[in-house]
């Protein structure tokens, strides 16, 4: 490489004319690196007459490999951890203590709700084979349009798709709520904002602070988002800025990419981890992560609404952590568009407080002082399940 370059320049030919061999050599370095956990996709475009080349990481612990090599102790914490079990094997590590922390909050502040049914008791799934039905992307705006109508400040939809997000903007702008089309009777209630796919970091930042001024401001704001999108990662939505987060289907990974259908064979192969299992487990570990976007701190409060029929299974619920699942109450988890528009308003009378009687109300419940940490009884009342590895 290094005597290519040189003959290029003293041939005087610029820079920029070996930067795509530079790139091909960088690869092929990646190549020689690694010896197993990686996969090199080639997909061909007859249409282009071209060739595209990537370079795939299947196994995780490669990330965390280094934390563990050079620290003694690393402990992991997370409010999506959940099943434990599964991470330990994906990381490849032993963990010597693991332990669920119960949430200490002065009031109910989360109040998740499954909704299976609109009113028209159509079934409300984002299934491949439902999503795009006119009946059920219909419910979908509903379920929205219905919840801006007593949820004041923000709003949040997690959509399991760019296309399935594409797909409900598209028919709502056309597809009559009972009168009137349903984005103009979401645009009434509050400002319409939509994560685009492959928006800039500058687009992405702009649209975070016009949410978070109309939010502010008292208008009020819905945000569109997808499931694995920046908005569902990374970002916190404190206070108003997220009093209602919607799942609008369980947000499974796309198992037709080639990337995906490599890596699930890699953990087949090398992890013993079925499918179908892992495919789950990534669901709901998204899903889990979205509602979180709402409960940064003990003052926030919001409704927690999973909008597809496929929550309410109990291997779907196992797979979920137990700060979101312990709170669903059993009439919760079969509910249609009014009865879930019901309690979201019934919730919101009973949170919106002054925040100064919410400081009192935190004081010895989820503000624990140093004199009652110390006692092994407050420990124990915390910790709801700890387990000791030898």
């Amino acid at each position: 490489m290094k005597q290519i370059l040189q003959v290029l320049k003293f041939s005087g030919e610029a820079l920029e004319s070996v930067i795509p061999l530079i790139y091909v050599a960088t690869f092929a370095s990646l190549v020689a690196t690694y010896e197993d956990g990686f996969r090199v996709l080639v997909e061909s475009s007859p249409s282009q007459r071209s060739h595209d080349l990537r370079l795939v990481c299947c196994d995780p612990a490669y990330a965390i490999r280094p934390v563990f090599d050079h620290f003694q102790t690393v402990a992991i914490t997370s409010g999506t951890l959940s099943p434990m079990e599964i991470y330990s094997r994906l990381l490849d590590f032993k963990p010597q203590i693991t332990c669920s922390i119960s949430v200490s909050l002065s009031r109910p502040s989360v109040r998740p709700v499954i909704v299976t049914r609109g009113n028209d008791q159509i079934e409300l799934s984002a299934k491949f084979q439902l999503r795009t039905e006119p009946a059920v992307v219909r419910n979908y705006g509903q379920l929205l349009v219905e919840l801006s109508k007593v949820v004041p400040d923000g709003m949040i939809a997690f959509f399991a798709s760019y296309s399935h997000l594409e797909h409900c903007c598209t028919q709502w702008y056309d597809a009559d709520g009972g009168g009137s089309r349903i984005m103009e009777q979401l645009e009434k209630n509050k400002l319409v904002f939509i994560e685009v796919s492959g928006s800039s970091t500058t687009d992405l930042n702009n649209i975070l602070s016009a949410y978070k001024l109309a939010c502010e401001s008292g208008r009020g704001a819905i945000m569109l988002a997808v499931a694995r999108g920046r908005i569902s990662e990374g970002i916190d939505f404190t206070g108003c800025l997220a009093r209602c987060v919607c799942v609008m289907g369980m947000p499974f990974t796309n198992t037709m990419a080639r990337n995906t259908q490599v890596r699930l064979r890699w953990m087949r192969e090398a992890e013993n981890i079925n499918e179908s299992e892992w495919l789950l487990f990534d669901a709901c570990r998204h899903a889990s992560q979205c509602l979180g976007r709402a409960i940064r701190g003990k003052d926030d409060y919001a409704m927690l609404v999973m909008a597809d029929k496929r929550f309410s299974r109990s291997d779907r619920l196992k797979k979920m952590p137990s700060w979101l699942t312990s709170k669903i109450e059993v009439s919760m988890k079969d509910m249609s568009i009014d009865e879930c528009v019901r309690e979201a308003r019934n919730h919101m009378k009973v949170m919106g407080i002054d925040d100064g009687e919410v400081r009192k109300m935190g004081l010895g419940v989820s503000l624990l002082s140093q004199e009652q940490l110390k006692q092994e009884s407050v420990r124990k009342m915390c910790m709801t399940k700890v387990t000791d590895i030898e």
